[in-house]
C-alpha cells in the first residue's frame, strides 16, 4: 500500500502480512477505507462452494474482515459477517465444462461497512447491531430498534418483474464459448433461476452504511421497490443522531460530507463518472 497524505504527498509503503489472510483466485480482497493508524480489509468469495455440479440452493458465503496497521502491516482483528444471500445454482455443460452464479434473494440480507476517520463499523442488515473498532482492534456494539417492514406481494412481483425485463433485454455480445452467445446463455441461465427466486417476508433493517468526510457513521433505510427517495440518518461517535438527508434512491453514494454529496454515475457512453450535488438545508 503506498500511503498519502492530504493533498497527495507521497508518505511511504507498507505491505499487509501475507501469512495474515489466506488469497486464493477465488476471492477478492478489497481495501474498505484507511482510519486512524489501520485499514480496513474485506475479503468476499466468488464463485459457488463446493466441487459438485448442485440443484437451485440457498447459499450465504462468509465475509471476512481484518483490520491491519498501517506501521508495520500486521493484522490487529479477523472475523467474519454472513454474506449476501443468493439463489445459486452449477450446471454440467455438454463441453465437460461448468456454469455457475447466482441471484441476490429478493429482500435479503448482507454483510456491510464502512470507516470513518477514527473508527471502522461492522454490520449486516438482518438488524440494527453495529460493531465499531479503533485502529488497535477494540470492539464497542450498539443496536438500533427498528421495527420489521413486510414485504408486500406487489413489492416482490415488481422486483421479479424488473429482474426478468431486464434479463430478457440482454444483446447478444461477440464472446462465443461452447458453440453458444456467452451473454445469451448467462440470461438463459438467470431467467431458469428466477422462477423459484426465495422473497424474504420483511424488508431489511437497514441497507447501507458509509463513513461520511464529516465524521459521521450514516445508515441508509431500506427503501421499499416504489419509493424514489431514501433516507440517510448521520450519527456522531456517541451515537447520536445528527443529522437526516433525503435524496433519490438512483444515487450511488460514496461520501457525505457537511454541505454536499459525492457519487458515482453511468454517462452517456457507459463511462463512470463522479458527480457532486450540495446538500439543501
Amino acid at each position: 500500500m503506498t500511503l498519502l497524505d492530504a493533498s497527495g504527498g507521497y508518505v511511504g509503503d507498507t505491505r499487509v502480512n501475507p501469512n495474515a489472510m489466506s488469497v486464493s483466485s477465488s476471492r477478492i480482497v478489497m481495501m474498505v477505507g484507511a482510519f486512524g493508524n489501520s485499514v480496513l480489509l474485506e475479503t468476499s468469495e466468488m464463485g459457488f462452494p463446493g466441487p459438485k455440479a448442485v440443484r437451485p440452493m440457498e447459499i450465504r458465503q462468509p465475509v471476512g474482515y481484518e483490520i491491519v496497521r498501517l506501521s508495520d502491516g500486521e493484522v490487529v482483528f479477523e472475523g467474519t459477517r454472513p454474506g449476501e444471500e443468493e439463489w445459486a445454482a452449477r450446471e454440467a455443460l455438454s463441453d465437460g465444462g461448468q456454469r455457475h452464479g447466482g441471484l441476490p434473494v429478493i429482500f435479503g440480507r448482507t454483510a456491510v461497512s464502512a470507516v470513518t476517520d477514527r473508527y471502522a463499523y461492522l454490520a449486516t442488515t438482518d438488524s440494527i447491531a453495529i460493531t465499531r473498532y479503533d485502529d488497535a482492534g477494540t470492539a464497542a456494539e450498539r443496536s438500533f430498534e427498528q421495527p420489521r417492514e413486510s414485504a408486500e406481494e406487489a413489492w416482490v412481483r415488481f422486483v421479479r418483474d424488473s429482474l426478468r425485463a431486464n434479463f430478457e433485454s440482454t444483446e447478444p455480445g461477440q464472446l462465443v464459448v461452447g458453440g453458444r452467445n456467452f451473454l445469451l446463455s448467462i440470461a438463459e441461465f438467470h431467467l431458469r433461476l428466477l422462477e423459484d427466486l426465495p422473497a424474504r417476508p420483511t424488508l431489511p433493517g437497514f441497507s447501507d452504511m458509509k463513513g461520511g468526510a464529516d465524521g459521521l457513521l450514516w445508515i441508509r433505510e431500506y427503501p421499499d421497490p416504489f419509493q424514489d427517495q431514501v433516507v440517510w440518518v448521520g450519527f456522531s461517535e456517541a451515537w447520536e443522531r445528527k443529522k437526516r438527508i433525503a435524496m433519490p434512491v438512483s444515487l450511488h453514494v460514496l461520501d457525505i460530507s457537511d454541505d454536499r454529496v459525492l457519487v458515482r454515475a453511468k454517462g452517456a457512453l457507459d463511462e463512470t463518472l463522479i458527480e457532486v450535488y450540495p446538500i439543501e438545508h
